[in-house]
């Protein structure tokens, strides 16, 4: 079974952090508060690890 639609958050260092299927997960993501919420304590968070380099498959 494949999801028609995905939604993915990625932090600032490329690293992928979360994905969201509403068909599997609900509407959560209308909330914006706590959408707001989550991508602000993203965003205070040290780097954990370096950046990906150039090369990824």
């Amino acid at each position: 079974m494949f999801p028609q639609h995905m939604e993915f958050v990625t932090d600032r260092f490329g690293y992928l952090r979360a994905r969201w299927v509403a068909q599997f997960e609900g509407f959560g993501w209308q909330n914006v508060g706590a959408l707001t919420l989550q991508l602000t304590q993203l965003n205070q968070e040290g780097e954990i690890m370096p950046p990906p380099g150039e090369h990824a498959h």
